[in-house]
């Protein structure tokens, strides 16, 4: 196994990506979170990673509420959660990411002292190499943000920025126009 991340091994899960879960953050950071999101979105539609997407709030699948967007409209890329639920526990999800044969999940999203992270412990149970993009996953506390990585990381959970993320999938890619382009996103990312 190769200890970068290499796009062709790669998948995205995205848990909760809407414009309500932005709000409820601190408005300091809102603006920056939204174009982490788009950057990310960017980045992996110019490597080809599929990325997935779990939601609670059934039926809202409207792209203008949501601070990411589903890769393609060909597959199904959106998976409704029952609120009592964790993303891992859809059936339905869980097969369409593993049928992309990728071994390396990347997840983010809200909240990763609830859904997210367990969701990240069921994937990395399940086989996956699981890596957690820290400035893309967010907890509804700083006492909860800080134990729930902890946690994830004894279990063997990679935390990752999303600028280390782009910088690994440019290192790989094989395309110079591609490259080239995430290069620029991955040195134009907000702070």
């Amino acid at each position: 196994m190769v200890a970068t991340s290499v796009p062709d091994t790669s998948c995205l899960l995205v848990v909760e990506p809407t414009m309500d879960s932005l709000k409820a953050l601190p408005s300091a950071i809102q603006s920056n979170t939204a174009a982490k999101f788009k950057s990310l979105d960017e980045a992996a539609d110019l490597t080809k990673v599929p990325r997935y997407f779990a939601t609670y709030e059934k039926g809202k699948k409207q792209q203008d509420k949501w601070l990411s967007s589903p890769c393609e409209n060909t597959q199904q890329r959106v998976y409704p959660c029952l609120p009592t639920q964790a993303p891992w526990q859809n059936d339905d999800l869980v097969t369409a990411i593993k049928s992309e044969n990728r071994e390396r999940l990347f997840v983010c999203g809200f909240w990763l002292d609830a859904s997210l992270g367990t969701a990240a412990l069921e994937a990395f149970v399940e086989g996956f190499d699981v890596h957690l993009l820290v400035d893309l996953s967010f907890s509804r506390s700083e006492i909860g943000r800080a134990d729930t990585i902890h946690r994830l990381t004894q279990y063997g959970i990679v935390p990752i920025t999303i600028s280390q993320l782009i910088f690994e999938w440019m290192s790989w890619t094989t395309n110079d126009e591609a490259a080239s382009a995430l290069k620029l996103i991955a040195s134009n990312l907000p702070k």
